[in-house]
């Protein structure tokens, strides 16, 4: 088999036609044969011959090249001055080189801490002390005046913690009234003990892990997975009837409130649906702490919304409302004006894309006003009008609404005299329902339908941040009613038995003994050698003999557990090495057959080309030309 010889440079066709380049090297055969087509083109013996007519050919027109730069520069940053125009680095009157004083540029002056005369070290005294908290080492004092504030409001809330979760009533609302007393000596601007503990609350997850949108810990026990169901239920159903979105609640707050929830009753409508009903004490209760920051209902005023239904106004005279409203007019409109009066006007600057050069801009030319002509002043006499006071007119205002409130009165009074003088009968109350059992009110949720994808989502979601637990997707699909749904939260707790080791280690006074162990698997002979130090020398003695180590071929420790008699490891160890060199001579034997026929095939092969070569029905070339052939004859590999 021959083989073609490759030329030493490449070999590469012209782009431009020319009389002046033609080819040095006359072309191969093999090339025409496979490349008819190069025929028609001329080629050159080197790859990087000349391009003629190129584009840099002559010489550079700096002025050329300066004009295009500078037509660029003008459509980029406007008729400003050119980058680097006139500043040359290593020019001594370079604009670079001249000071801030010479430009007439204002200078900044940062005044060097120097020590005085006076200035003694004084060492930190508190390295070698133990604080509070035990931690060994710790300054007293970090960072400023503004993080010392807020250090000490994070301590205080940190040190009611503990108070804070336990269930007792009475510490928590001591813990609230010494945190509102200390509240008071650092000044911090709080005006209920409502609002202290909802600061304090938010501290508190602050510094614990509640931040989290599960708990840490999760929740076990038929009874308490139920009472926090109900009260994920009331919560979602709470804000999907005011209105609100059930998926958006707040982190449920370290202090449950279970009477304003035990004071919702749940009933069942005639379609299977669910619907709650409830106090407005407890509906505010309820959304104040289930609401994001955002959405907080307690910074509405409710006290406006609190008029008692028993008392009735006919009329409201228009007049003094009217009143009322101009003077609250005129007093936003003053304030407004005063705010506008305060604030100068701002003249806008225009933009400037050469602002950070070195080189002094000049001044933009101010024009001067013409000089006025002088007039002779003449004195006049204006009259002006008497202004009214603003105390005449909030007083105007005040009689005003006074007026109003005389008013109403005397129409509430006028209502009630005529309603007392007519015939009243009176109506004896009707007993009220007696209230549900737990038994019932759990009887009855349970064949409460789910048909809202929305609610059903919204109370696995409360779900997982009361008790931890999450619902799967195929679980909470499947899930028609409440009951269902309860009955999957209880399934999703539902753990494994402990194994016997872990129950015997934690309940009994054996791991005491100091010649007891507890081991959670079977030992065997090597688990004995182990703590003896005697494992390393039999395993390098072992390997050192090509012997498997645990009695298999391919060895761990848990086969070694479940053998039935771990005494007779040591007798297998001789079958189980001649075993596995029996099978690996057998696995070599049979891949040297495998090559051998392999390697006469092949020979036979290039025999019988060789013989139809020789024959003439096979013309020398290559290898791919001659297996071609080979195939169009019939000879097969």
């Amino acid at each position: 088999m021959r083989r073609i010889s490759r030329p030493t440079r490449p070999i590469d066709s012209l782009l431009s036609s020319s009389s002046l380049s033609r080819p040095r090297i006359p072309s191969s055969p093999c090339r025409v044969a496979l490349t008819p087509c190069c025929r028609l083109l001329p080629t050159a013996a080197f790859s990087t011959s000349p391009r003629h007519n190129g584009i840099l050919d002559g010489k550079k027109d700096k002025r050329k090249d300066q004009a295009f730069i500078r037509k660029w520069q003008k459509r980029l940053l406007g008729d400003s001055e050119p980058i680097g125009s006139r500043v040359d680095p290593y020019d001594p009157s370079s604009p670079i080189r001249i000071s801030a004083e010479e430009l007439g540029e204002e200078q900044e002056v940062v005044g060097d801490s120097e020590l005085g005369e006076d200035y003694e070290y004084e060492p930190a005294s508190t390295w070698d002390t133990v604080d509070s908290e035990g931690n060994k080492g710790t300054l007293e004092i970090i960072g400023g005046e503004l993080w010392q504030r807020k250090m000490q409001e994070w301590h205080i809330q940190e040190r009611h913690l503990n108070y804070m979760t336990l269930k007792d009533e009475a510490e928590r609302n001591q813990a609230i009234r010494e945190w509102y007393r200390e509240a008071k000596e650092l000044k911090i601007p709080i005006e209920s003990r409502e609002e202290a503990r909802r600061w304090l609350l938010a501290g508190i997850a602050e510094w614990s892990d509640e931040d989290a949108f599960a708990p840490g810990d999760k929740m076990t026990g038929e009874g308490p997975l139920y009472a926090a169901f109900r009260r994920a239920v009331v919560e979602v159903h709470m804000l999907s009837q005011n209105g609100y979105d059930p998926s958006k609640m707040a982190y449920p707050s370290l202090e449950d409130n279970v009477a304003a929830i035990d004071c919702v009753r749940l009933e069942n409508t005639r379609n299977g649906t669910l619907r709650i009903s409830y106090t407005e004490s407890a509906r505010r209760e309820i959304l104040r702490d289930i609401l994001p920051a955002q959405e907080d209902p307690t910074k509405i005023d409710w006290t406006l919304a609190e008029v008692d239904s028993a008392q009735e106004v006919d009329e409201v005279p228009d007049d003094a409302l009217e009143v009322v409203d101009e003077a609250v007019k005129m007093e936003s409109s003053g304030k407004k004006a005063a705010s506008a009066a305060a604030k100068p006007p701002i003249k806008a600057k225009p933009f400037d894309f050469m602002s950070n050069r070195p080189v002094p801009r000049t001044k933009p030319a101010v024009e001067s006003p013409p000089p006025a002509a002088e007039v002779m002043e003449t004195p006049t006499v204006v009259e002006l009008e008497p202004v009214p006071s603003p105390a005449a007119e909030l007083e105007a205002s005040a009689t005003a609404s006074s007026e109003a409130v005389a008013a109403m009165q005397t129409a509430v009074r006028d209502t009630i005299e005529r309603l007392a003088a007519q015939s009243i009968t009176v109506q004896k109350p009707t007993d009220p329902e007696p209230a549900m059992t737990a038994r019932q009110e759990r009887e009855l949720i349970e064949h409460t339908k789910l048909r809202d994808w929305n609610i059903k989502f919204a109370i696995s979601k409360r779900l997982l941040q009361l008790t931890g637990h999450r619902m799967s997707d195929p679980f909470l699909g499947s899930s028609s009613t409440l009951g269902f749904l309860f009955a999957h939260l209880v399934a999703t707790t539902s753990y494994p038995a402990k194994p016997l080791h872990e129950q015997i280690a934690n309940s009994t006074p054996l791991t005491a003994l100091p010649n007891v162990t507890i081991h959670a698997k079977r030992l065997t002979p090597l688990d004995k050698e182990k703590p003896l130090g005697r494992f390393k020398v039999i395993e390098y003695a072992l390997r050192e003999r090509g012997l498997p180590l645990y009695g298999s071929l391919d060895p761990t420790e848990d086969s070694v557990v479940k053998r039935k008699n771990p005494q007779s490891l040591w007798k297998d160890h001789i079958g189980l090495y001649k075993k596995f060199m029996k099978q690996a001579e057998e696995a070599r034997e049979q891949i040297e057959r495998e090559e051998r026929e392999e390697e006469e095939e092949e020979e036979e092969w290039l025999r019988d080309i060789d013989e139809r070569v020789e024959e003439g029905e096979i013309r020398p070339g290559t290898a791919e030309e001659a297996e071609a052939v080979a195939k169009e004859i019939g000879v097969k590999k």
